[in-house]
């Protein structure tokens, strides 16, 4: 696609500066990146940025983010050559000139702490294979996270989109799972 040929690879260039970053210039990424989406698209300025990244099956901005700054960090752990002492001494220089904005490291460790991932263990994040929308959101998080399936958290669940509800008959070829969230749906 055009989209992840060209525009991805832009924007995924600077993941490991994104923590020291401001909103709003985050903000502006994510408007670039719907921008973007629409021109390959060829949707209108009225359709929803969701509908687009569904059709896409492209991750929010947000979500793409954290994903390569933590497979960043799982990457620098394991080869110590990359994880030089000087990272500690940028750290602190980093502290002292921007107080108000987090550094890589600081947004990398809370992070890994909200999803309960060690940076020191071996395991490794498992990229999903289908659309986190055609799976169930127990097995999203339990992809995300790297306990097993028994220790993973509670997930809400979201109410499937007005189209599902419309049309179950379509859903059922491409997804046996939106079924289960359909009340009244007859899985034949």
């Amino acid at each position: 696609m055009v989209y992840k040929s060209l525009i991805r690879s832009k924007i995924d260039y600077g993941v490991q500066v994104y923590g020291s970053t401001s909103e709003a210039t985050l903000r502006s990424l994510d408007v670039f990146q719907n921008v973007c989406l629409r021109l390959c698209l060829g949707a209108l300025r009225c359709t929803r940025v969701e509908r687009m990244e569904v059709e896409t099956n492209i991750p929010p901005l947000r979500i793409r983010r954290d994903h390569l700054l933590i497979s960043y960090g799982i990457t620098t752990n394991r080869k110590r050559s990359l994880a030089i002492p000087a990272c500690g001494i940028l750290l602190q220089w980093e502290h002292l000139l921007h107080g108000a904005l987090e550094s890589v490291a600081v947004r990398l460790h809370f992070l890994c702490q909200a999803l309960g991932y060690d940076l020191s263990s071996g395991d490794r994040l498992i990229v999903l294979n289908i659309a986190p929308w055609e799976s169930s959101p127990t097995d999203i998080i339990t992809h995300w996270l790297p306990t097993a399936k028994s220790q993973a958290p509670e997930v809400e669940l979201v109410p499937p989109p007005l189209q599902l509800l419309s049309k179950p008959a379509a859903c059922r070829r491409r997804c046996q799972a939106c079924l289960q969230l359909l009340p009244g749906a007859n899985p034949r």
